[in-house]
């Protein structure tokens, strides 16, 4: 599969699971002016599950992890919560960081100044301690996290009070 059908795949993804949530919220809205309560919650509850995917999947951005030379990463990412793939460590490292979870043993990631031009690998050796990851957001990107984790607990309640009312 191409680079451009897998991008092409995503987009589209992420185009149906935002129309999902918007018909699903409209319905849940419309059966909720209809005075039925509880298909209405019901619609409303299933409603975040797209949108919780198409934050926290699908949705096509930028990398933004800081990287060795002190800019941030542009290589394209899927989803909010995780990093690009073509740089070693961005995909579960930016998760961690997004979700608070790096140990303080982790080392912050050194900005290399090279004294002579020469070309240099960087690559995490065996045994060594985790890189500490540094994100390069905007407010927005941060809500957009918050809205997508906020949107995964609120599917779960409400597929939890939906199981528990029948």
């Amino acid at each position: 599969m191409s680079r451009t059908s897998r991008r092409r795949n995503r987009r589209a993804a992420s185009a149906v699971f935002f129309l999902l949530a918007a018909v699903s919220m409209a319905v849940a809205v419309a059966k909720l002016r209809h005075h039925e309560i509880a298909t209405g919650l019901q619609f409303g509850a299933w409603s975040f599950l797209p949108l919780a995917l198409l934050l926290g999947f699908t949705l096509p951005v930028q990398c933004r992890v800081m990287t060795t030379r002190g800019t941030a990463c542009g290589n394209e990412a899927y989803g909010l919560l995780f990093g690009c793939n073509k740089a070693a460590g961005h995909a579960l490292n930016k998760l961690r960081a997004r979700l608070h979870l790096q140990s303080s043993a982790a080392t912050p990631i050194q900005h290399a100044k090279p004294t002579a031009p020469i070309a240099a690998m960087y690559h995490i050796a065996p045994g060594s301690q985790p890189l500490r990851v540094t994100i390069d957001d905007t407010a927005l990107a941060r809500c957009g996290v918050w809205a997508g984790i906020i949107s995964a607990v609120a599917t779960v309640a409400g597929v939890i009070l939906t199981v528990a009312l029948h």
